[in-house]
């Protein structure tokens, strides 16, 4: 007997064949035209500002162009690309490194544990940004050693900033901080320290010019309920 393929007719066969090229070139090409339409977007889609790259990139994807208004504030604290890349790491002593804080009243009382836990361990400079304190609390404030208290000016930045669960605060800080110091640890309200050694080989490897690695246990993403409400 025939088999069943050679029973059908010529014409029904090249049908076939012809949907099965058309399938395979489909299926070989699916990972490609993918790759390629991603590639295209990035090329085409316009993310520069006045030569800064206003887009953040991870691989083959990219989000949205941030507004072209907020280029002043990079110009402002010297981070712009020209400015980073002229970035050279310098020798520095640990002891000179300044370490920077910040607090509103519901956060205060962890903030308090975490300057006493601090002063018996370091003598360095602190420098405390009030998000919104009460006068009680900045009295208090006044009585730590070698710390600097100053007021946070949310008036200066975009208003979404005064949204403190956005934290987008804290990157404006350390961005004021970056044009005075050079080296500076930014300390969470709940930040301990309980090896010193690993700091000092942290000071080491930054003289050294090697990135320390760092390991977070669980992803965070508290902050998601205030830049995306609802979802």
């Amino acid at each position: 007997m025939r088999p069943e393929w050679l029973r059908l007719s010529k014409s029904v066969r090249l049908l076939i064949i012809f949907a099965s090229i058309i399938v395979l070139l489909f299926l070989l090409s699916v990972d490609h035209s993918s790759q390629g339409t991603s590639q295209n977007v990035i090329a085409e889609k316009s993310c520069k500002c006045k030569g800064e790259t206003f887009c953040f990139q991870v691989e083959n994807l990219i989000g949205e162009m941030f507004d072209c208004s907020l280029l002043k504030y990079l110009k402002e604290f010297h981070l712009t690309e020209s400015d980073i890349a002229n970035t050279e790491i310098k020798n520095f002593n640990y002891k000179e490194v300044v370490f920077i804080s910040y607090s509103s009243s519901n956060h205060f009382s962890e903030s308090r544990q975490m300057l006493t836990d601090f002063r018996k361990k370091f003598q360095n400079k602190i420098i405390y940004y009030d998000i919104g304190l009460n006068k009680g609390e900045l009295a208090e404030l006044a009585n730590v050693c070698n710390l600097e208290v100053r007021q946070f000016n949310f008036s200066a930045y975009p208003a979404h900033v005064q949204t403190l669960g956005t934290y987008a605060f804290k990157v404006m800080i350390e961005a004021e901080v970056s044009v005075s110091y050079n080296v500076f640890w930014m300390a969470d309200t709940s930040l301990v320290f309980q090896q010193l050694p690993v700091l000092q080989q942290f000071y080491l490897d930054v003289k050294n010019g090697k990135a320390p690695e760092f390991m977070i246990g669980q992803k965070v993403a508290k902050e998601i309920q205030f830049t995306h409400p609802g979802e």
